[in-house]
């Protein structure tokens, strides 16, 4: 399969668009997630991969892969050390796509989402390689 990324700036038409594609899954099951995970805060060389959506006639085409990849990218390419991504116990399918990925969970949030108290905020990390000195004034902000 040959699939091309490109980076858009954020404007109306680009947020309708995206807007477009449903962020709909089926909960068939909920991940049981377990104490004792270390909290990820406070880091300047991190990027968030945020709301991953993929077309329902595209998924299991790679698409999503290749989105990962090329965050991964962008996010080395401007000096963070870490990708942290968002997710829920509810969406197990996204837990196996960031495990496998080479994901590893970091942070377990109960009560991220009040209004939907059965609902657990998962925060997923991958190291990116090399990380720069912690003192370093380069951020990966740009």
């Amino acid at each position: 399969m040959g699939l091309e990324l490109t980076h858009e700036p954020v404007t109306r038409d680009t947020l309708a668009e995206h807007a477009k594609i449903p962020i709909a899954f089926v909960v068939d099951r909920i991940l049981e997630v377990t104490p004792g995970v270390d909290l990820l805060a406070g880091r300047d060389d991190v990027a968030v991969l945020w709301d991953v959506r993929v077309a329902p006639a595209q998924r299991g085409a790679g698409v999503g892969s290749a989105l990962f990849r090329a965050a991964e990218s962008w996010a080395g390419a401007h000096g963070c050390g870490k990708l942290k991504i968002e997710t829920q116990n509810i969406n197990i399918v996204a837990c196996r796509f960031y495990r496998k990925m080479g994901c590893t969970l970091g942070r377990i949030d109960r009560f991220a989402y009040p209004e939907l108290p059965d609902e657990v905020q998962l925060l997923w990390w991958k190291a990116l390689g090399a990380e720069p000195p912690r003192n370093s004034a380069a951020t990966c902000a740009g």
